[in-house]
C-alpha cells in the first residue's frame, strides 16, 4: 500500500514537469519558426496535417486544442497559400485541410531549421535512452486516452 501511494503522489509532479518541458517546447518552437517568418501554432497544424487529409476537428483533438483555435490557424494558412480545404467525402461540412506545395516547403524548412536544435539537445542529454523514454511517454499517452474515454463513457451512462 505504501509503494502504490508513493506512486499516487508522484504522478502529480510528473504533470506538473510535463506541463513545464510542452512550454520549453513551445518557447524554442517559436523561435525557430519565428526564423522564417512562422508561429509555433501554424507549424503544429502544418505538421499535423502533412501526413493524410485531416478536418480541422481531427487536427484539434490531435494536438489537444480548441476546434476554433484550429479553425483560425487554418483559414490562416490557406490565406497564405500553404494550405486548402478540399471536399471531404465522409462530411460534406467539414472539409479536409490540405497542404499545398508550398506549404509542404514551408513544413520541410521549419523541419530542417529544427533538426539542429534536435541534434544539440540529444547530445545534451548524453546516456539517457531516448528510444525508451519515447515508448514510456507514448504508455503514458495511451494510459491518459483509456481513462478518458471510459470516463466519457461513464459520464454518458450516468448522465
Amino acid at each position: 500500500m505504501h509503494r502504490e501511494k508513493r506512486r499516487f503522489d508522484l504522478v502529480p509532479l510528473i504533470v506538473a514537469d510535463i506541463y513545464e518541458l510542452a512550454g520549453g517546447f513551445r518557447r524554442v518552437g517559436e523561435g525557430i519558426a519565428r526564423t522564417i517568418g512562422q508561429t509555433q501554432a501554424r507549424w503544429q497544424v502544418l505538421s499535423a496535417a502533412s501526413d493524410m487529409p485531416k478536418t480541422v476537428p481531427q487536427i484539434a483533438r490531435r494536438l489537444g486544442v480548441s476546434r476554433q483555435n484550429v479553425q483560425h490557424i487554418a483559414e490562416a494558412l490557406v490565406g497564405a497559400s500553404l494550405a486548402c480545404f478540399v471536399d471531404n467525402p465522409d462530411h460534406r461540412r467539414s472539409p479536409h485541410l490540405v497542404l499545398t506545395g508550398e506549404g509542404r516547403s514551408t513544413l520541410a524548412t521549419l523541419t530542417r531549421a529544427a533538426r539542429k536544435h534536435h541534434e544539440a539537445l540529444a547530445r545534451s542529454l548524453g546516456d539517457l535512452d531516448l528510444a525508451a523514454l519515447g515508448q514510456e511517454i507514448r504508455a503514458v499517452l495511451a494510459a491518459v486516452e483509456s481513462l478518458r474515454a471510459a470516463s466519457e463513457g461513464k459520464e454518458a451512462v450516468d448522465g
